[in-house]
């Protein structure tokens, strides 16, 4: 993954998010594509770790997304591409930051039929620790079949929006990827999916950045994440919140 990228500020600024082609090895999205149902229905697990959390089990209705938290603990192939110090660089470089840290990660299955995302924002989830504020991508394991992709409310992250109603005024931007390209949006954009309506499943990783000295918060609490916390410490270890990326050098970074 080592290519110069010309990213475009001004887009990502305006629009809230930046799309970039043509940056994720191949090679490395085709080993996640063959695992990801072993993954999600029998617990392969490579790394011998359990991931943070799954939404979905065998049993469960067909027509529901699917999702697996922190899937970069459970796989070393997960793990190369969402601790990537180049993917990490770009987010720090789009929000400012002096250094980056993994928040979390998604791995999402969404079969054919299967019901939407909701529309929202990232950071309201993302309170649970000081800075707040995330810097969030997309990445497609397979090409996004069209009518099952995401969907951005363009320029919404600059607006205070206390209504969904209000979103009319903004104009949609569907993310037609192919693989080996990512997107990354500003965590206060507003998006969701629609209704898989294709025949075909979208399968992607989802990537939360955050600052690299974020700290668990005082009071508000992470419903998944606090279990983490230190006694008597705001810390928040690397060992679970990696630092993939800083301006200088440190000891601690974690190296892909």
């Amino acid at each position: 993954m080592k290519k110069k990228i010309l990213l475009n500020y001004d887009k990502f600024n305006k629009d809230g998010f930046v799309e970039i082609n043509n940056i994720i090895d191949i090679k490395k999205l085709n080993k996640i594509k063959r695992k990801f149902k072993k993954i999600f229905l029998h617990r392969e697990y490579s790394t011998g770790i359990h991931p943070d959390k799954v939404w979905w089990k065998k049993g469960d209705s067909n027509n529901i997304p699917r999702f697996i938290a922190n899937a970069w603990k459970a796989d070393y192939d997960i793990k190369s591409l969402v601790l990537s110090k180049q993917l990490s660089e770009i987010a720090a470089k789009l929000s400012g930051w002096n250094e980056t840290k993994i928040n979390e990660d998604s791995l999402i299955w969404v079969p054919p039929k299967s019901e939407g995302l909701r529309i929202h924002q990232d950071n309201p989830f993302h309170r649970w620790h000081k800075p707040g504020g995330v810097i969030s991508a997309w990445i497609p394991i397979i090409d996004t079949p069209k009518g099952a992709t995401l969907e951005y409310f363009v320029g919404s992250h600059k607006d205070k929006i206390k209504n969904k109603q209000e979103l009319k005024k903004y104009k949609k931007h569907f993310v037609n990827l192919k693989r080996g390209s990512i997107v990354f949006h500003h965590g206060d954009l507003f998006h969701g999916a629609g209704v898989n309506k294709t025949k075909k499943e979208r399968i992607a990783i989802s990537i939360h950045f955050m600052s690299g000295n974020s700290q668990f918060h005082q009071t508000i609490k992470s419903p998944f994440y606090n279990r983490y916390k230190l006694h008597n410490s705001n810390r928040m270890l690397d060992e679970f919140f990696p630092k993939t990326w800083s301006k200088k050098k440190d000891k601690n970074l974690y190296q892909i």
